[in-house]
């Protein structure tokens, strides 16, 4: 079984019902064990700021199968769930999944890289992250999830607890 972090975010209708129903399908699914949880998140968006704040969290989770075959899983999760494949990058969703890590793999091809490339700049990421795994390293980053967050100016504009726990 291989480690993977999951980030989950959502924007669009009930979000806290989105994530819980999202962590469900999860742990029903054959292939993807679930570990754990972070905290969430309240965010507001990145690149697209005229839209809705997000909630964000992480999970740990573990597979066997192989990287494709996962995003697959994840990919279908968003579809039941109502996620519509938008042209547009960076728009309100239901439900967003990125697989952000494989163990210790890197990918680099059309449909998938992992480790996800904007971890480092995404504080929706790595504070959640930091909640279950501040020690945890990326591949080729020798510096772990606490020493990445600590580079990012976080402040409870950008990123707060949510009030409600999972």
């Amino acid at each position: 079984m291989i480690e993977v972090f999951l980030s989950i975010g959502t924007n669009l209708g009930n979000r806290f019902k989105n994530i819980k129903e999202c962590i469900d399908m999860i742990q029903l699914n054959p292939y993807i064990e679930y570990i754990t949880c972070s905290k969430i998140y309240e965010t507001v968006p990145m690149y697209n700021t005229k839209q809705n704040k997000f909630l964000n969290l992480i999970l740990k989770t573990k597979t066997s199968v192989k990287p494709i075959e996962l995003l697959c899983e994840v990919k279908s999760i968003e579809s039941e769930m109502g996620r519509t494949i938008n042209i547009l990058k960076n728009q309100p969703r239901v439900i967003d999944i990125d697989i952000l890590s494989y163990g210790n793999s890197m990918i680099n091809d059309d449909n998938l890289i992992i480790p996800h490339p904007k971890i480092i700049e995404r504080a929706f990421v790595l504070k959640p992250w930091s909640d279950i795994a501040p020690d945890y390293k990326l591949p080729e980053i020798n510096k772990t999830i606490s020493e990445l967050i600590s580079n990012l100016d976080i402040n409870t504009n950008i990123i707060k607890l949510y009030d409600k726990s999972l």
